[in-house]
């Protein structure tokens, strides 16, 4: 027969605990400690969102472990999540009460769309490197002196990352050659970095595809308006078309003429918030079987 844990754990091994659990281990925690983590206000989630309040996110009755949960951004109840598995932010109202209410983050998939972080605030959501899918659209992360957080430092995180959507991207003359050294688990299928506050040599971008990419990955890289025109997009394709006739991938046929597809479009759109004009170029990299 069950028996309610009628004891309360020591600080020091309450620690570790947070510290050290992953969803799972959390949840076989849950499942023999019921009586303390109901009582703590403690609610393990699988999938969170924070949508915005259009008055129609209806108070949940909430258990010990949920499946999924929506709250909007100015929710105040005192519970508190373990988040195992994939958090959604598509509001773009402040967040921070409900970050001063997420314990612990154990990802696998983190979309954010049009909200603002502070490095802390990414480094506490990617926490244990687990995660496989990352989108931030529309995001701006921050260190505390105000200073955007540059795309390595952001893709340092995300070892095990092969889904990777970042729009705007910051960087620097280094930027791809830094990320080139960057160890990784896996290569990556999804890779869009959009919106460089900044140009590129187009051997450094080719050189970083090299080491990340699987044979049938889709790549896009765009540049804020401004910073790439006509000739410097036309230019850019060239050189990437000089590194590619190398067959530096060791295709059995020239890269270029096998697997090559350039796209160049100006784009005019407004988003919110609003975003200048871009100017994509879209290199989408797919191998047949018999180019391998």
């Amino acid at each position: 027969m069950s028996q309610n844990q009628e004891f309360i754990f020591p600080l020091n091994v309450w620690d570790k605990i947070i510290t050290n659990l992953t969803g799972s281990s959390w949840i076989n925690l849950q499942r023999t400690c019921k009586f303390f983590y109901f009582k703590s206000n403690i609610i393990c989630v699988k999938n969170l969102e924070i949508v915005p309040n259009d008055g129609k996110i209806e108070e949940r009755n909430k258990k010990p472990m949920m499946k999924n949960l929506q709250l909007t951004s100015d929710n105040k109840s005192g519970i508190k999540f373990f988040v195992y598995d994939k958090l959604h932010i598509r509001t773009q109202r402040p967040i921070s009460s409900i970050f001063s209410r997420i314990m612990k983050c154990n990802l696998e998939e983190l979309i954010i769309e049009y909200n603002n972080l502070t490095w802390n605030e990414y480094l506490f959501l990617v926490d244990g490197e687990r995660i496989k899918k990352l989108s931030l659209e529309g995001v701006n992360i921050k260190h505390s002196n105000g200073d955007s957080v540059l795309l390595e430092d952001i893709m340092s995180q995300i070892p095990e990352a092969n889904d990777i959507y970042i729009f705007p991207c910051y960087a620097t003359n280094e930027t791809f050659s830094k990320m080139c050294l960057l160890p990784r688990k896996v290569k990556i299928n999804y890779l869009w970095l959009m919106d460089f506050d900044r140009n590129f040599k187009a051997f450094e971008v080719f050189d970083y595809c090299k080491v990340v990419l699987n044979q049938e990955s889709s790549f896009a890289i765009s540049f804020a308006a401004g910073i790439a025109d006509g000739r410097n997009i036309h230019d850019f394709r060239m050189e990437f078309m000089e590194a590619a006739k190398r067959n530096e991938w060791k295709c059995k046929k020239p890269f270029v003429s096998a697997v090559l597809n350039f796209i160049v479009e100006k784009i005019h759109k407004t988003y919110p918030p609003n975003v200048p004009a871009m100017i994509p170029m879209t290199i989408n990299r797919m191998i047949l079987s018999n180019y391998k």
